[in-house]
């Protein structure tokens, strides 16, 4: 998982965009409850035209599961992951709006990875227009957690992002939550409509050994990034969790 504070690194250096993103954490949660709050997002720094993929990021982790994210700022392309559990990258896996006879070209690109095997490092690239991208000279990789004997019941989040344009395109939404010195996995969706919706249920300790399930009085971390439109976050409390 990256650091506890990366989504909090990200906007802050020169030339800010006159755009900003405001995210409303809606409806209470079910059967969470979390305080409703509204913040105006931290505006993203200007930057030109580019398809090299940036602020790749690993969400959804668990033990088959993972997402892939990135952003191709101000440039709409097509991308895809190859994957593999050796440098081989043997396997492909398409944009999760795509449908089966045509792909679509994006700022925000949004991979799931599924019918992954338990506690397994996998390698994976990049392909952006044709040209496949690595971590440096090296496969990016990710390492699935231990399959769990339990399951946590459904703990929805449910809330919205606001562009003060009025704009409606689809954002990708992460959260993670931190209780003292213990902090989560990091989940993510993609905005339809403005609304997202996002299970607490999903959240596991950041080794992934563990559910991560002692939410009272715990720290929700919300992150919306829009690519070239604006970024931003919000912080609150979860103030009660009923059983």
């Amino acid at each position: 998982m990256a650091k506890a504070d990366s989504f909090n690194n990200k906007g802050k250096t020169k030339s800010l965009r006159n755009l900003a993103i405001i995210i409303l954490l809606a409806a209470i949660l079910i059967p969470v409850s979390v305080m409703g709050v509204m913040y105006v997002l931290e505006l993203r720094t200007e930057a030109g035209p580019t398809e090299k993929p940036q602020e790749v990021e690993v969400s959804n982790l668990l033990d088959t599961t993972a997402t892939i994210t990135w952003t191709t700022l101000s440039a709409e392309t097509t991308g895809y992951v190859k994957f593999g559990t050796t440098s081989a990258v043997e396997n492909v896996a398409f944009d999760t709006r795509d449908v089966s006879d045509a792909t679509g070209s994006y700022e925000l690109h949004y991979i799931d990875l599924i019918d992954l095997n338990p506690g397994t490092v996998y390698h994976y690239a990049i392909v952006v227009g044709g040209k496949e991208y690595k971590n440096g000279n090296e496969y990016y990789k990710f390492k699935t957690g231990p399959m769990l004997d339990v399951i946590d019941t459904p703990k929805p989040v449910k809330g919205s992002v606001e562009d003060p344009s009025g704009g409606n395109e689809e954002l990708i939404v992460y959260m993670y939550v931190q209780k003292e010195d213990v902090i989560s996995n990091k989940i993510s969706t993609i905005t339809s409509d403005k609304n997202y919706t996002l299970d607490l249920a999903n959240l596991r300790t950041s080794d992934l050994n563990e559910l991560f399930t002692d939410l009272d009085g715990a720290t929700l971390h919300v992150f919306a990034d829009g690519a070239g439109r604006g970024e931003g976050s919000i912080t609150t409390e979860i103030l009660l969790v009923v059983n």
